[in-house]
């Protein structure tokens, strides 16, 4: 097998085609990229591709603020968006053991993703697949948690065709494909999974945010969660914005045509909200509200309220 050499604090700027060979973990460390960011002012793409990775990262380093299977931490250019595709992780192991920091995002693929001055991240076609995925940290409470991305902070990151299945999932804010999400996610898929936040979970997102006066929108379009069981794990206070949901725990962006079936969502009383997602209520006029177009859950999607402490 090829071994490749990982190094922390090094950013990745061109192209990197794993040529789909495995990549296995077994370790204390980081993901095989720790930092990509296309180059300065180039136009040159930037571009991570074709990887499969097996394993486990247990991240002991402190101030550990994010980890992924393939990227922890994407930034994207000046001039072009960074690109992650085509990249599976089977029977992957994340975990940050600092329980001191306040960390970003724990991802299947991408630890954390967000803009640089003009462009995002764009991560189509990956997957997270086999019969065990466990993705979390000693502190949960502490870090967004999704399948694909726990932390997808700008509005022009892209989410695209992507799938998670059988996958263990914990964070603060949790979600199948994304733990917190600022950008747009489309024609993705979760199953036979459970996701566990102690603020939000959701089966596609743990939140959707969006900002005062339509500033920016969080969308996820066209999306399916089957047979998942979807959680808020705090039996404590809560802050105001929590909830869960079959599509996002806590709406204030848009939903769009997303189907639930055959989930278990287990939330406490008093959320202002359905099946598929716990909505924001706009405070004032310039506040967000979380909206629903199209989308369903069938009779066997299952919503647990409970009592509110």
């Amino acid at each position: 097998s090829d071994v490749y050499k990982r190094q922390r604090n090094i950013s990745f700027s061109g192209t990197f085609d794993g040529n789909n060979r495995r990549i296995t973990y077994d370790a204390a460390g980081d993901a095989l990229f720790n930092h990509v960011k296309p180059y300065s002012d180039s136009t040159q793409e930037t571009v991570i591709q074709n990887i499969h990775a097996t394993g486990s990262i247990r991240n002991t380093a402190q101030n550990a603020y994010y980890l992924g299977g393939v990227v922890s931490y994407a930034v994207g250019g000046k001039k072009v968006p960074a690109e992650i595709r085509n990249c599976t992780v089977t029977d992957m192991m994340l975990t940050v053991v600092d329980e001191t920091v306040s960390g970003r995002g724990i991802g299947g693929i991408v630890g954390t993703a967000q803009d640089g001055v003009n462009h995002g991240v764009n991560i189509e076609n990956c997957h997270v697949k086999g019969t065990n995925n466990i993705f979390a940290a000693a502190a949960a409470n502490k870090f967004s948690t999704g399948g694909i991305v726990g932390q997808f902070m700008s509005t022009d990151n892209h989410i695209s065709d992507c799938t998670v299945e059988n996958a263990v999932i914990g964070g603060n804010h949790a979600g199948g494909i994304a733990g917190a999400m600022q950008g747009q996610i489309s024609s993705c898929s979760v199953a036979n999974s459970e996701i566990s936040g102690s603020i939000c979970a959701g089966g596609i997102a743990g939140t959707v945010y969006a900002g005062s006066n339509g500033s920016f929108v969080g969308r996820a379009t066209g999306c399916t969660v089957d047979t998942c069981e979807i959680a808020i794990s705090n039996t404590g206070s809560l802050p105001t914005q929590h909830g869960a949901g079959g599509i996002a725990g806590y709406n204030k962006g848009e939903l769009n045509s997303c189907t639930v079936k055959g989930a278990t969502i287990s939330r406490p009383q008093g959320c202002n909200g359905d099946k598929i997602a716990t909505n924001a209520k706009a405070a004032n006029l310039s506040d967000p509200t979380g909206t629903q177009t199209n989308c369903t859950a069938d009779s066997s999607t299952q919503l647990v309220e409970l009592p509110a402490n």
